[in-house]
């Protein structure tokens, strides 16, 4: 795992009820190498769901700070993303950060033109996993995830 990542998924915490005032946003960040697109609060360590796209590769990793039943190291378990949008199934795999006993999933993939879609087009969006699912406000999504899209995105 690179150091990046480590420094992303630290910041990961547990998130309230949606209804919550937060403070919580969408976040574009962008460098020469990658392009980040993160629900969380800006100016603090809170992230629940990160969009990371190394530009070289096009890959797109995406990091969900949930800890499911039963949660192992390096377990594999299906992450379901979806918004009225569309629906898309990634393979992730469970880490957990030490000393911060920080519980991830991460799942590579690419920025499919049906992941472009749910990020972008509709209200909410659910991710899903065995034992839940978080909701989570697509308010200004769309306009904050048009760098990764630019950089990232599918067009087929």
């Amino acid at each position: 795992m690179r150091l990046g990542t480590v420094l992303l998924i630290s910041a990961l915490t547990v998130s309230p009820a949606l209804g919550a005032d937060t403070g919580r946003s969408w976040i574009a960040w962008s460098d020469k190498n990658v392009t980040r697109l993160i629900y969380g609060t800006p100016e603090s360590e809170d992230a629940v769901i990160s969009f990371t796209c190394t530009r070289a590769t096009r890959q797109l990793t995406v990091v969900f700070g949930h800890e499911p039943v039963g949660a192992k190291e390096g377990m594999r378990i299906g992450m379901e993303l979806f918004s009225e949008g569309g629906r898309v199934t990634l393979d992730a795999a469970g880490h957990r950060v030490q000393p911060y006993d920080i519980f991830f999933l991460e799942a590579k993939t690419t920025l499919s033109p049906a992941l472009r879609r749910i990020l972008t087009e509709g209200k909410t969006l659910s991710v899903m996993v065995q034992d839940g699912v978080e909701e989570i406000p697509l308010q200004g999504a769309a306009k904050s995830a048009a760098a990764l899209i630019e950089a990232c995105g599918v067009t087929r």
